[in-house]
């Protein structure tokens, strides 16, 4: 099954979405910083056969547009209020990663209702005004520019992060996260704007301050392989009302990308718990799965 590609305007943009298709519950995806809708199409392959799965292009990403300004996390909560708005969703879960589970979470802690549960794997935890000095360096440091798709198929192959990816995603990304130009050169699709520093510079946050208010059960997952703060994940789970935390042996920052299979077996288990059971007080902090 092959999803649809979908536009909807929020506020000044047009907003790009991939549906998978009305199977079930609604799930809704969303990527960090330089992914896009695409970089989840193996694990909604395998989510979509019971759940309707759509997966959220960010501004500056993908088919999203991509203006100058607005790269905040403030922006990007008020940018998915305004796409669960034109869409009329409620009631839905959700899986974040990176800077979309922040997204997430910060979201969940002033809209109560809107989402039933949500996964946040490797969550940006603490933000900054001085965090933005980083993500500027990183998108100095990140190359976007390739020969052919052939060419950026073989840097994920031997990149020592991106190798661990499954070969099946490598395969999407080449094919669907980059933009093909007339001389046959390929281009990630992220803007380097979504580092602007004064953007970024807007960012004032901890997850674990604004946990608590989040009332619905919520599952941190991490890997062992990443360098995400497994301590501090641990006590992010722990400050959720109805927090759990999972560990995946070997896994890098890209759990997702690199262990789909386990991510999908988590959120079918986590999804699926009756409900009776989402009022137990303390988490269950977990240990490694295989």
């Amino acid at each position: 099954m092959e999803p649809k590609s979908h536009f909807v305007r929020v506020g000044d943009v047009r907003l790009h979405y991939m549906d998978w298709g009305r199977n079930g519950p609604p799930i809704l995806f969303h990527h960090g910083g330089q992914r896009t809708s695409r970089s989840w199409d193996v694990l909604a392959r395998g989510l979509s056969r019971d759940f309707r799965v759509l997966s959220l292009d960010a501004r500056g990403h993908g088919l999203s547009d991509w203006p100058e300004r607005g790269y905040s996390q403030g922006q990007r909560v008020a940018d998915l209020n305004g796409f669960l708005d034109a869409l009329g969703l409620t009631e839905l879960f959700g899986i974040g990663h990176s800077s979309g589970g922040s997204t997430f979470t910060l979201y969940a802690a002033n809209h109560p209702g809107r989402f039933r549960r949500i996964v946040l794997i490797e969550p940006l935890i603490v933000a900054t005004p001085g965090s933005s000095d980083s993500y500027l360096r990183r998108m100095q440091n990140t190359r976007r520019f390739w020969a052919s798709r052939d060419d950026l198929l073989k840097t994920l192959q031997g990149h020592p992060e991106t190798r661990k990816w499954r070969e099946d995603v490598m395969h999407d990304v080449a094919q669907k996260e980059a933009r093909q130009h007339p001389d046959g050169s390929v281009e990630m699709m992220w803007n380097p704007n979504i580092y602007h520093p004064e953007d970024r510079g807007e960012d004032r946050f901890s997850l674990i301050e604004v946990a608590p208010a989040v009332r619905i059960p919520v599952l941190v997952m991490a890997g062992t392989a990443s360098r995400f703060n497994h301590e501090e994940a641990r006590r992010l789970a722990a400050a959720f009302p109805h927090g759990s935390f999972q560990l995946v042996e070997g896994a890098g920052h890209n759990i997702y990308m690199e262990r789909p299979e386990v991510v999908e077996r988590a959120a079918r288990g986590f999804f699926q718990v009756p409900e009776a059971t989402a009022t137990e007080a303390n988490p269950r902090l977990g240990t490694a799965l295989p």
